[in-house]
C-alpha cells in the first residue's frame, strides 16, 4: 500500500540516494548560434524519487542548478534544458518533446573535459566526467546529444564516457529549435549502434545500386549481409574505378576513387540478412525524416560518384581484402526505363550474392510496382533496404525473333571514301503472336579465336563488339509478323539518321529502320551474331544466334545473305549456315547505287522471303534450255559443306 501511495502521489516520493538517480543524456555543442543545451536524468528505481533540495553542479565551474520541486518517476526519466522549455521539435518547429526545469547557471563545456555531480542534501547521488572531442567525430547530423547505452544507464556503467556513451543513431524528424536535424532520443531508452564482427569474404554484397537519379547528389547504394553473426561496416572501403578487380597492378592507380566508412559510434553493424543504404547527401531515400513511410539512410558518403555514361566496378574492400565486386554500366539498363522516373538497378533474385552479381546479365531494373518519391519529391523504381525483383516488358522469348538477313560488304561501303558510301544492315524477323519490345536487348558478335590446343572455339558473346538496343533511342518495337532492318550509323541510302531512326519509303508506304554502333561483320571469318535480352526472372537469355561467313558462301560485294524461313523451326534451323543463301541479281535494290550508277545493292530489307539465288526463267523445252540449280539443293550448297570440312585454321 505504501508503494502505491508514492507511485501516486509526488508529495510522498523517496528522497534520492546514491545511485537511484543518474544522468543518462546530454546535449552539450547546441550548435552555431544556440546555447539551447539540455541535460537528462532517469530514477533507476522503482519507486519515484524527488530531488527537492538536489543540485546539478558543475565542478569546473563551480555552478549549480536547483532540482527543486522536480519527482522522477520509477524508470522514467526528466529534462533540464538551458534557456528553453522544449528540447526537440519536428518538421513543424511544433515541440516534440518538453522540458521539465529550465535552468540557466551552468553551460557544457564542448572543448575540455568537465565533470558534473548531482547532489541531494550534501550526498553525491551521481557523477560523469563529460568530453565532447571524444564523440563530436560520430555525430552525422547538424546537432547529436550524447547518450549511455541501456545496459549502463546506473551510477557505474554511466562512468565510462568512452566505452559506455555513444551518439545515438539519427531517429530522423527530431530538430533543434532552429530547425537544424537532431540525433538525440530525449525523455527514454538511449541507444548506441552494436558493433560486432568485421565484414569479410562472401559475407556481404552490393544489391541495388542508384546511378542516375533525377537529382544530382542523390545517387545511393545498398549493401546486403549473408553471414549468421552478421557483420560490421564501419572501416571499410568502397572502391569506384574501371578495374574489374583490385590487383597489384592497379592498387594505387590515380582512376581509383575511394571512401572509407566512418560510421557514427564507430559501428555499421549489419545483421544477417539486413541491408546498409549508403547515400550521398540526402538523410533519407523514400520521403523525409520523420515522415510515415520514410526509408532512412544508414550512412552517408562523399568523394565517389557513380558514372552515367560509362561502364565501371565496385569493390567493397575490408581490413585490406575485396569482399565483394559489382560492375554497373548504365547506357545498357537505361533504355527499359520508363522516360519519366529514376530506375534503380538491382541483383536480380537469382543473382544476388557475392559470386551471382558479378555481371551485368546479373541485374535488372525495378519494376513498375515499386515506385517511390524520394525526399526532394522525385520518382523512382527501386527496393530500398528490402528484397527487389525485376521489371518485366514484353520482351520475346528464344526463337521469337530470328536473324532473316545480313548486308556483309554493301557498295560502296563506309570507309571507302566515296561519298555516297553505304552502311552494312541487318534484318529480324518476329515470329511472336504480339507486339514484342527490344529496349535493353543486346547485340553481341562472337568470332572465332584458337585455343591452346591450336582449335578454333567461339569467344563468349559480345567479344567481337556488342552494342545495346534502345541506347541511341528508346522505344523499339517489333510488331507480330513483322521484319524490320536495323543500320550501321547511317541510314540505308547512306544519310544521317533522326536520333536513333531512319525513314525509308517502300512501295506499303514508310517504315522505319533503327540504327545500331560497335559492330561490324568480316568479310571473310566466320562469325556468329546474337540477339540476348532480359529475362524476366532475373539475368539474360539468348533470343536467337545466326552465323554468316560470306567467304564460303562466295558473297559478292553488295549482295546480302539470307535465311529462307519456308523451313520448320527457324530459330533452330538458322544456325545452320547451309541455310542462308545469297541475295539474286533480280533483288535489286532501287536506289542503292554509287554515284555513276555502275554498282548496285541487291537483297530484300525489310522482306522476308524465298532464297531466289540460281532461279531463272527458262523456256519450257527448245534448244539451248539450262535449268538452274534453286536454291537449297546441290550446287552452292555443297561447296559451302565442303568449305566447312576444309577450313584451315586461323
Amino acid at each position: 500500500m505504501r508503494l502505491l501511495l508514492l507511485l501516486l502521489l509526488p508529495s510522498l516520493a523517496a528522497a534520492a540516494g546514491p545511485g537511484d538517480v543518474v544522468f543518462t543524456e546530454l546535449l552539450i555543442d547546441s550548435g552555431a548560434g544556440s546555447t539551447a543545451e539540455w541535460m537528462e536524468l532517469k530514477n533507476t528505481t522503482a519507486v519515484a524519487q524527488s530531488l527537492d533540495g538536489c543540485t546539478v553542479e558543475s565542478v569546473d565551474e563551480g555552478n549549480a542548478i536547483a532540482l527543486d520541486g522536480l519527482t522522477v518517476a520509477p524508470g522514467a526519466y526528466v529534462l533540464l534544458a538551458r534557456g528553453q522549455t522544449c528540447v526537440s521539435f519536428d518538421a513543424g518547429d511544433d515541440c516534440q518533446t518538453a522540458a521539465d526545469l529550465n535552468y540557466s547557471g551552468i553551460a557544457l563545456h564542448d572543448g575540455d573535459p568537465e565533470t558534473l555531480r548531482l547532489l541531494c542534501a550534501a550526498t553525491e547521488i551521481d557523477a560523469v566526467t563529460l568530453d565532447w572531442g571524444e564523440h563530436e567525430a560520430d555525430c552525422d547530423a547538424d546537432v547529436c546529444s550524447v547518450n549511455v547505452a541501456p545496459a549502463f544507464e546506473d551510477a557505474v556503467g554511466n562512468d565510462d564516457w568512452a566505452a559506455h556513451w555513444c551518439v545515438p543513431p539519427d531517429p530522423g524528424g527530431l530538430f533543434t529549435h532552429l530547425g537544424a536535424s537532431l540525433s538525440a532520443s530525449p525523455g527514454a531508452p538511449g541507444t548506441c549502434v552494436v558493433s560486432g564482427p568485421a565484414c569479410g569474404l562472401g559475407e556481404v554484397a552490393f544489391t541495388e545500386l542508384m546511378v542516375a537519379p533525377e537529382t544530382a547528389g542523390r545517387e545511393w547504394m545498398e549493401l546486403q549481409v549473408s553471414t549468421g553473426s552478421g557483420c560490421d561496416l564501419h572501416g571499410c572501403e568502397i572502391w569506384e574505378g574501371p578495374f574489374e578487380a583490385v590487383t597489384a597492378d592497379n592498387l594505387t592507380d590515380a582512376e581509383w576513387r575511394k571512401v572509407t566508412i566512418d560510421a557514427p559510434g564507430n559501428s555499421l553493424f549489419v545483421a544477417d540478412g539486413d541491408y546498409a543504404l549508403l547515400a550521398t547527401e540526402a538523410d533519407s531515400i523514400v520521403g523525409s525524416p520523420g515522415e510515415p513511410g520514410a526509408i532512412l539512410a544508414d550512412y552517408r558518403y562523399t568523394g565517389i560518384t557513380l558514372d552515367n555514361a560509362e561502364p565501371g566496378f565496385l569493390h567493397l574492400r575490408c581490413a585490406d581484402q575485396t569482399v565483394d565486386s559489382a560492375p554497373y554500366d548504365w547506357p545498357v539498363f537505361a533504355p527499359a526505363c520508363p522516360g519519366d522516373v529514376a530506375c534503380a538497378v538491382g541483383a536480380a533474385p537469382a543473382s544476388v550474392g557475392a559470386e551471382g552479381n558479378d555481371s551485368l546479365t546479373g541485374w535488372c531494373l525495378a519494376p513498375s510496382s515499386d515506385e517511390h518519391l524520394s525526399s526532394d519529391g522525385q520518382r523512382f523504381l527501386g527496393s530500398p533496404g528490402a528484397a527487389g525483383t525485376c521489371l518485366t516488358l514484353p520482351w520475346p522469348a528464344p526463337g521469337e525473333v530470328v536473324f532473316t538477313e545480313f548486308m556483309p560488304a554493301p557498295v560502296p561501303a563506309v570507309g571507302s571514301g566515296e561519298s555516297d558510301a553505304r552502311p552494312e544492315w541487318f534484318e529480324l524477323h518476329s515470329l511472336a503472336a504480339a507486339e514484342v519490345v527490344l529496349d535493353g536487348c543486346t547485340l553481341g558478335k562472337q568470332v572465332y579465336e584458337e585455343d591452346e590446343d591450336g582449335n578454333d572455339v567461339l569467344s563468349v558473346p559480345g567479344a567481337g563488339g556488342e552494342h545495346t538496343l534502345g541506347s541511341v533511342g528508346p522505344d523499339i518495337p517489333l510488331a507480330a509478323g513483322s521484319t524490320t532492318v536495323f543500320v550501321d550509323s547511317l541510314c540505308l541510302d547512306g544519310g544521317d539518321p533522326q536520333g536513333s531512326r531512319c525513314h525509308r519509303d517502300t512501295d506499303d508506304g514508310q517504315v522505319e529502320d533503327f540504327v545500331y554502333s560497335n559492330l561490324s561483320f568480316a568479310n571473310d571469318d566466320p562469325e556468329l551474331l546474337t540477339l540476348s535480352c532480359p529475362d524476366p526472372a532475373g539475368g539474360i537469355r539468348v533470343i536467337d544466334a545466326a552465323p554468316y561467313w560470306t567467304s564460303h558462301l562466295a558473297t559478292q560485294d553488295g549482295h546480302s545473305v539470307q535465311y529462307d524461313l519456308r523451313g520448320n523451326d527457324a530459330a533452330a534451323t538458322n544456325d545452320d549456315l547451309s541455310e542462308w543463301c545469297n541475295a539474286a541479281f533480280t533483288q535489286r535494290i532501287p536506289g542503292l547505287t554509287s554515284g555513276d550508277g555502275a554498282l548496285s545493292n541487291y537483297g530484300s530489307p525489310g522482306e522476308v522471303g524465298d532464297c531466289v539465288t540460281g532461279d531463272v526463267d527458262v523456256p519450257a523445252s527448245g534448244p539451248g534450255v539450262r535449268c538452274g540449280v534453286a536454291a537449297g539443293s546441290g550446287g552452292w550448297l555443297a561447296l559451302v559443306l565442303l568449305g566447312l570440312r576444309t577450313r584451315r585454321r586461323r
